[in-house]
């Protein structure tokens, strides 16, 4: 039989006419007649369904926030509540579905087809106002001479396609070798499914049909046909079926009950079913303890927490990736200045022991603020954690060369972190405003730097003041000789301080704790 006769077969169909939706329908491919394997047959395997469920469902529940850049070189960050996406992504992305159902079906569609597509509507809340799921199935990217995309969608109630352009589509894809669509993790494991189908069917069809009798009656006499057929059927009618299973049989006439066991061929049957469902449950890189599958073991480690640990670092990661990269490129106009951003540190939070001591390190070294953990535990931020703690801040005094050494060392470190957030904010204003309201601008920058001045360099707000001002001097002087030299002071301002303002005032404060 050809290829184009058994999927005809497949699905019933003798003439289809050219015109007709079968042509345009994922037909799969044909495993072992009639095992028919698409996205949506390989939704029947258990093992599928729950790989596919614990990706999707895991990933919609995730809590999911935009933040905003609130430093030039990105060393700080808010959370962008009062931007109009965050109500999109993080609440109701359209009129009819929650977050978590938009992300769900979203991550679904990725992890069963390595395809999603989502239009665009403008609204009240912007140009991205309501994101409407498309079936994967119905949806045929195109790269244009233009190097841009085009959607056709075309699903079976619709005569004629519909026809996206790129800025109207948020789309995201698996691994690909074209750059325009996904591979489908089920067409790349059809032969991996469709085996774990046809054992299902087979099993199904087995007890079915109650193709192996449990037992047989045996007698030494011989049975004519008119004997045996009545025999079959008195026993069939007393003792077979449900409501007859426990019923007692009696056996006269030199009858005798012989049970009969598993066949070799019934335990392969039951091997390879276990087989398939950790083939599939490779293919989707899930551990087998989340799909109900505890008899195998697996090299992600040992105890739940690490198999848990492994699932976030391994599978969702990489499936969450791609959708916050698909977010700031589809639906953000600035990605420079915003992101969105899966909160996975939610999935991977230990015993409360074990958090406590991993945030007490963060803290100490530096490298997580007071007010970061606290988000973390679903806790308000407080006023003057936003900053990492220095190891000045609760080091004792130096008490020999390599300590005072390592202390001078982070003094260095902050005063040149001090610098480079005021050269680059004093050159940002510069470069917009250059002398109409450059000093007013800048006025309002050193307002909020005084209180990052004193946090980072843990000096007194006195300290922080005068450098403050200090600077705004030297600035009023440059504006001043600018204009009157016609010549770019400012700019030479900047250079210098970017060359040894940092040391300068690192000494400064080194003296000031002296």
């Amino acid at each position: 039989m050809s290829l184009i006769s058994r999927i005809m077969a497949a699905h019933s169909l003798d003439n289809p006419a050219p015109g007709d939706d079968f042509w345009y329908k994922p037909t799969g491919e044909i495993v072992a007649d009639p095992i028919t394997v698409t996205a949506s047959s390989a939704m029947q395997s258990t093992t599928v369904q729950a790989c596919v469920r614990v990706i999707a469902e895991t990933i919609g529940s995730l809590p999911v926030n935009l933040y905003e850049w609130t430093a030039d070189d990105h060393t700080s960050r808010r959370r962008a509540t009062d931007h109009p996406l965050a109500d999109v992504v993080g609440r109701f992305p359209n009129e009819s579905m929650t977050k978590v159902e938009f992300w769900e079906t979203l991550a679904g569609h990725l992890a069963l087809r390595g395809n999603s597509y989502t239009t665009i509507e403008a609204g009240s809340r912007g140009f991205a106002d309501s994101l409407w799921p498309l079936h994967p199935d119905f949806v045929k990217p195109e790269l244009l001479p233009t190097k841009r995309l085009r959607f056709q969608y075309r699903p079976p109630n619709l005569n004629n396609a519909v026809t996206y352009v790129q800025d109207e589509i948020f789309y995201a894809r698996g691994l690909g070798f074209d750059g325009v669509r996904g591979l489908s993790p089920i067409g790349l494991a059809r032969r991996a499914v469709g085996l774990g189908l046809a054992t299902e069917e087979h099993g199904a069809r087995f007890f079915e049909n109650s193709a192996q009798p449990r037992g047989a009656l045996k007698t030494a006499q011989v049975l004519d046909d008119e004997a045996h057929d009545r025999l079959q059927e008195t026993w069939n009618a007393s003792y077979k079926g449900v409501r007859n299973s426990s019923k007692v049989a009696i056996l006269e006439a030199g009858l005798e009950w012989q049970a009969l066991g598993m066949t070799n061929e019934d335990a392969q049957f039951l091997e390879t079913r276990k087989y398939q469902v950790v083939d599939i449950a490779r293919v989707f890189r899930v551990p087998l303890f989340m799909i109900g599958e505890t008899e195998k073991s697996t090299s992600w480690g040992s105890g739940i927490e690490q198999l848990s640990i492994g699932f976030v670092m391994f599978t969702l990661t990489p499936w969450v990736s791609r959708l916050e990269n698909a977010v700031a490129r589809d639906l953000l106009l600035e990605p420079d200045k915003y992101y969105l951003k899966f909160e996975l540190d939610a999935l991977m939070r230990g015993d409360i022991k074990s958090r406590t001591e991993a945030y007490s390190k963060s803290i100490n070294d530096g490298w997580r603020t007071r007010n970061e953990v606290r988000q973390l535990e679903d806790l308000d931020p407080l006023p003057g954690l936003d900053e990492p703690v220095l190891a000045l801040n609760v080091g004792s005094a130096p008490t020999n060369d390599t300590t005072s050494a390592r202390a001078a060392s982070i003094i260095h470190a902050a005063a040149d972190r001090v610098v480079r957030k005021e050269v680059s904010a004093i050159g940002n204003i510069y470069q917009a405003e250059r002398a109409t309201d450059f000093m007013a601008r800048a006025e309002d920058f050193y307002n909020s730097h005084r209180l990052f001045v004193a946090q980072v360099l843990n000096v007194t707000g006195e300290f922080a003041d005068s450098y403050c001002e200090a600077s705004l001097a030297e600035l009023r002087e440059a504006v001043s000789a600018s204009l009157k030299n016609g010549t770019n002071e400012v700019r030479v301002l900047l250079v210098n301080w970017q060359q040894g303002k940092a040391t300068d005032l690192a000494t400064r404060a080194t003296d000031k704790e002296s």
